[in-house]
């Protein structure tokens, strides 16, 4: 098989499902899993990083909601 690829056409960036467009989003998130015992341990707005929130669950282990 022969044939060449032309160039493709920008792409917006992808999103996966667990990645809210919006810091509402985010926060509400995060209240839900506050209602289902975790904590928040810090949040974090750093243009142009990006917006996330470090939490901890029960047991002590940290994860990040983005």
């Amino acid at each position: 098989m022969t044939g060449s690829v032309g160039p493709q056409e920008p792409r917006p960036p992808r999103r996966g499902p667990d990645q809210p467009k919006d810091w509402d989003v985010m926060r509400a998130k995060a209240a839900k899993l506050v209602a289902a015992g975790a904590d928040v341990v810090e949040e974090f707005r750093q243009p142009p990083q990006g917006e996330w929130i470090v939490m901890e669950d029960p047991e002590g282990n940290e994860f990040c909601v983005v």
